[in-house]
């Protein structure tokens, strides 16, 4: 075995509720490899070539937006940070002169601000290149304007209300952005805005007066509500809304989407603990009977749920759960956990293995 590279090995069979799950091998964890004097490491996302975006930190100097390929060793963009990263490639970050920035296979383009703005802040990216940014004009303390860059114009969005700050952090690849309406009390309504820079609202289920959209693509967006201080999944095709099942539990969660509608989230417990699932065509399907908790990251457009488990006290592990197999994903160290953070369509996944004195060291997983 390769020095720094640990592999899950061997295939075992668990009980996992009423079910039979197989944890199947071949998993391969490797660390990534930190720039010199870099004192700390933030990963931010990955694309679907297997690159991973973060920032390292080099105290007391500025932090560095940094890139690592699927290739190995590393490329510094600059200094500044990090905010997203499309399927494709597309790297957007803001560099320490405030500067809105996409970079994608060592070419570097600057996001023109918007006529009236003084300061800029970048939120997402979308394969096509359209970025949403936020910004202020002169005289405002909050970043109360928001729109899209997309193809060197700029498109102010037009919010149903100005009673309240609009905010929007998800672009699909379509160019549909989703964002949310922020008024007093902690009260969030969501919003879809099409290419035209007019956002309306996303209805909602009776009972539910609060909502906010945690992922989205061309086709669907899932959300979490709430209701009588229960959280309530929530998915969104077109104008109609689903209040997706949670079984016995009281509340869940609707975290991530695919293009096929199957969305991961958790449900939560009568005492409390979140409970990893995935709602396939809508209808819930347990694939976690474990008593720990545990949360399920992100769906990919393979079907396949990144699953987080562990208490707080213990170290965590991840999975990659597939058609009733889970992959583990392991640490890079025995004793140590095993967060991963997010992944991609080809079997790539990014996060920490989290030694026993707390030291995090980033991870590249691979894996079927």
């Amino acid at each position: 075995m390769r020095r720094g590279v640990s592999t899950v090995a061997t295939a075992v069979v668990l009980l996992c509720g009423s079910q039979v799950v197989a944890v199947a091998a071949g998993a391969v964890a490797v660390p990534l490899e930190p720039p010199p004097g870099n004192t700390w490491t933030w990963l931010a996302g990955i694309d679907d070539t297997g690159t991973i975006l973060g920032q390292s930190r080099y105290d007391p100097a500025w932090p560095r937006t940094v890139v690592w390929p699927p290739t190995g060793g590393f490329r510094e963009l600059g200094e500044g940070d990090p905010v997203a990263v499309s399927r494709d490639g597309r790297v957007l970050w803001q560099d320490r002169a405030g500067r809105a920035l996409v970079w994608q296979r060592g070419t570097t383009v600057e996001i023109p601000k918007p006529a009236t703005a003084r300061d800029v802040g970048p939120n997402a990216i979308n394969s096509a290149g359209d970025v949403v940014l936020a910004y202020r004009e002169p005289g405002q303390d909050e970043w109360e304007n928001v729109g899209v860059a997309r193809q060197g114009r700029f498109r102010v969005l037009e919010f149903p209300s100005d009673d309240a700050l609009g905010l929007a952090d998800l672009i699909t690849d379509d160019g549909t952005v989703y964002g949310r309406l922020a008024f007093d009390g902690g009260r969030d309504r969501p919003v879809r805005c099409g290419r035209d820079g007019v956002c309306r609202w996303l209805p909602l289920p009776p009972g539910v007066g609060s909502a906010t959209v945690s992922s989205a693509n061309d086709e669907y967006a899932v959300g979490t509500g709430d209701r009588d201080g229960w959280s309530v999944p929530l998915r969104w095709q077109g104008n109609t809304v689903v209040r997706l099942p949670t079984g016995d539990s009281p509340g869940g969660v609707a975290t991530s989407v695919n293009r096929a509608g199957d969305v991961a989230g958790s449900t939560t417990r009568p005492d409390g603990t979140p409970h990893a699932v995935l709602w396939r065509h809508g209808a819930l399907v347990d694939f976690d009977g474990y008593d720990k908790p545990s949360g399920a990251v992100a769906i990919n457009e393979r079907g396949q749920v990144l699953v987080s488990r562990g208490r707080y006290d213990e170290p965590r592990r991840s999975y990659v759960w597939h058609a009733g197999t889970f992959v583990e994903l392991p640490a890079l160290a025995p004793g140590e956990g095993a967060e991963a953070a997010g992944f991609n369509n080809t079997g790539t996944a990014y996060g920490v293995s989290v030694a026993p004195d707390g030291k995090r060291r980033p991870t590249r997983w691979t894996f079927p």
